[in-house]
């Protein structure tokens, strides 16, 4: 057939790449209205983007027509998967569409969103029947009427019906909501400052005592709880009416989560902000009054996850009790040491080991060296030094911390956070024998606890996970960290930096064990999750850009990985300095990704990429000799990067060097680390056998056939290892 000048045959496909379905990509003979729908979406996204889910280029698309873009993402992952990684390109596609960034993020997370990646779907039988459906969700959005892309959530439903008719479903939203906070609130508001002032004066200016009162109902507020009663109330109250219940489709279970982050926003702003608000207006001339609630409401802001609230209320708060019993009462140290903790989780280390050490004088020099806020203090330094990267004096002071817990009857929960503490530092120094022990028996003591700890054993899983993901055991990290995530979402909610934390370490495994598509939208969505805190520059957000950056590395997708990291990299620089080991291990990231980008490139090519890798590596190899200890294993992994850069740069007696460094790290190694070993041991082989080209007679042929030797005692090793675990767990089965 002749199409103006183009003549067409079999397998030849006319069209622009970019707004073209998958089906008609692919010279498929079956196309229907389902492709209008594809391209109508394609041209949506472009509207909301400036881009289209598909990039590649006519030549390239004809080249190869089964080498498909990946599809976009829907459901879990918005529109935002195809914003640039650069926060200025990101504006300035917001100015083109008269929005700033923040709104324009917003914009692309919500249904708009939804109904554009419904109509991309790779899965035609996924898209609108036809473009009317299309016309149709795009009407309905515009009438705030549930649309057919939306996923079928019962909170999605819930508040597009309360959104429409918001007088009516206000009487029973309010009367399940008293359920929940009634008896607290009406407890805590019950005396108005009058009546407190005049109980206060008959009762001899005892107003310690009320202002104790109160503190303890702010006490008993527990978001989890509430979250939990919410779920019930809420499903009481639409049960009892048939036509609300039809209108809101509560045919599938409401997640206790989301309803525990619900009732931590009811106690934040209807509890917590008027009680801070007014505590400096109800007791001007009483500091120890102030300090008992403020002490109280920044317990109840870092259990929260906002840590930078906590440490304005854990700041006055001291400063209230310094002010009326002295820096050296034991009050004072305990709300210190609790500012500390603040101050670490908002990434303000400085301030929080000049916090930490002050108060460890004072309780030395006061006599209470055993007393059980010096084990709070200890287990705050030993987080803080690993943090910084100070492993060996984190192991230390955790040790030193659980010894006397355990000498002075501390309760298993404190215990257990020593446990945690200690687990940390060993996992990060690299011993992870140890780590695995330490963590194994936290684990087992949270579970033997005669009353339940949910949130304790969740943060004892998830330590468990990081050691076993640490030491390559991806399998077993993957089997238990579901568990984890769910005790602490139903502990603290989902959005709690925690939990997202957990949510990112079972993305890891998951990316590690071939799910790459399913780790990556988990790791995105952590990520929303983090900016929508405005935590753009924290170390937990560093740490989401480089695990995202490496689940690109494995899609093969170079380019985002790098960004990824460089983004993680400039974070960690900000927080932690350029001698941190975190910042030698993604400069590692960012060298092996430009060499892996190359590695089926031609010579030439491989030589320009490791031009540009072997600064990084060879910097990344120095910081992680000067900052680690010995044989850690991350010596072995900056070392072999550098010696693959420097053999095709045919720098051999370099990279001789780098091997020599690399090895004794890897020598000792179990059989289980095997996935590392044969890399490692192939570039040798390949460095001797490069060298022996080039300089014919010098030995390095010897060289290359020791190496050789080397691996297969390693294979061996590996397979006998292999064949006790199936023994083993053979063994248990039966």
């Amino acid at each position: 057939q002749t199409i103006g000048p183009v003549k067409t045959a079999a397998g030849y496909v006319v069209g622009t790449p970019g707004y073209m379905s998958p089906e008609q990509r692919h010279g498929s003979d079956d196309i229907d209205t389902s492709t209008d729908v594809y391209s109508l979406g394609v041209v949506l996204c472009e509207l909301l983007t400036g881009t289209t889910p598909y990039r590649k280029s006519r030549a390239a698309f004809q080249e190869g027509a089964a080498d498909v873009a990946p599809p976009l993402p829907h459901d879990t992952m918005p529109l935002t998967a195809l914003l640039p990684p650069d926060a200025e390109a990101i504006s300035a596609v917001g100015r083109a569409r008269g929005i700033d960034a923040r709104g324009l993020r917003r914009l692309l997370r919500g249904e708009l969103s939804w109904i554009a990646c419904k109509a991309v779907d790779p899965d035609r039988e996924r898209r609108y029947r036809g473009v009317a459906d299309l016309r149709d969700d795009v009407e309905r959005l515009s009438r705030n009427e549930p649309i057919a892309a939306a996923p079928p959530s019962w909170w999605y439903r819930a508040s597009k019906h309360i959104r429409k008719h918001r007088a009516a479903f206000s009487a029973g939203l309010v009367a399940a909501l008293s359920v929940v906070i009634g008896s607290v609130a009406t407890g805590y508001f019950a005396l108005s400052e009058a009546r407190q002032r005049v109980l206060a004066e008959r009762t001899s200016g005892d107003l310690r005592s009320i202002v104790e009162y109160h503190a303890s109902l702010l006490t008993r507020l527990n978001p989890a709880s509430m979250g939990h009663t919410m779920q019930q109330a809420l499903f009481h109250s639409v049960d009892n009416d048939a036509s609300r219940a039809s209108s809101l489709d509560l045919a599938i279970d409401f997640p206790s989560a989301r309803t525990i982050d619900a009732a931590n926003a009811i106690v934040r702003q209807h509890l917590i902000l008027p009680a801070s608000t007014e505590l400096v207006a109800n007791f001007p001339d009483r500091p120890e009054a102030r300090a008992i609630l403020r002490q109280t409401l920044g317990e109840m802001y870092f259990s929260m996850g906002d840590a930078r609230q906590a440490v304005v209320e854990f700041a006055s708060a001291y400063e209230d009790y310094r002010t009326s019993f002295g820096a050296d009462d034991l009050r004072s140290l305990e709300t210190r040491v609790a500012l500390a903790s603040a101050l670490i989780a908002d990434d303000q280390f400085s301030m929080a080991e000049q916090e930490l050490s002050t108060a460890m004088n004072s309780l030395e020099r006061t006599g209470h060296s055993d007393h059980p806020i010096t084990v709070t203090c200890l287990i705050g330094q030993s987080r803080l030094a690993t943090t910084l990267g100070q492993y060996e004096r984190g192991y230390l002071l955790g040790d030193s911390a659980l010894s006397l817990a355990r000498a002075i009857g501390s309760p298993p929960l404190v215990i257990a956070d020593a446990l945690i503490a200690c687990s940390a530092a060993q996992r990060s120094s690299g011993c992870f024998a140890r780590a695995d022990e330490i963590s194994s028996e936290c684990v087992e003591l949270t579970r033997a606890l005669e009353e339940p700890a949910p949130l304790a054993l969740g943060r004892a899983l998830r330590e468990r996970s990081l050691v076993l993901q640490s030491n390559g055991e991806f399998e077993s990290a993957i089997k238990i960290l579901p568990e984890s995530l769910k005790l602490l979402q139903a502990s603290l909610g989902q959005y709690h930096p925690e939990s997202v934390l957990t949510l990112a370490a079972l993305a890891e495994s998951k990316y590690s064990l071939g799910d790459h598509a399913v780790g990556e939208r988990d790791l995105r969505t952590a990520i929303a999750v983090l900016e929508h805190d405005k935590r753009e520059s924290s170390r937990d957000m560093a740490e989401l850009f480089a695990q995202l950056g490496a689940a690109l590395r494995r899609q093969k997708r170079y380019s985002e990985a790098i960004e990824c990291y460089e983004r993680a990299r400039q974070i960690v620089a900000n927080l932690l300095g350029q001698n941190h080991p975190a910042y030698a291990g993604l400069l590692n990231d960012i060298g092996r990704a430009y060499l892996h980008a190359v590695r089926s490139l031609s010579h030439a090519e491989q030589v320009e990429a490791a031009v540009s890798a072997e600064p990084l590596l060879r910097e990344a190899a120095a910081i992680s000799a000067a900052a680690l200890p010995a044989k850690h294993i991350n010596i072995a992994i900056h070392n072999d990067a550098l010696m693959w850069a420097l053999t095709i740069l045919q720098r051999y007696e370099e990279a001789e060097q780098a091997l020599l460094c690399a090895w004794p790290s890897v020598a000792h190694l179990p059989p289980q680390r095997i996935r590392f070993m044969p890399t490692i041991l192939d570039r040798a082989i390949t460095l001797y056998e490069e060298w022996n080209l080039s300089e014919v007679g010098r030995g390095h042929e010897q060289q290359a056939i020791r190496w050789c030797a080397v691996l297969e005692e390693w294979q061996d090793a590996s397979i006998r290892w292999q064949s006790a675990v199936r023994v083993s767990t053979t063994n248990e089965k039966k």
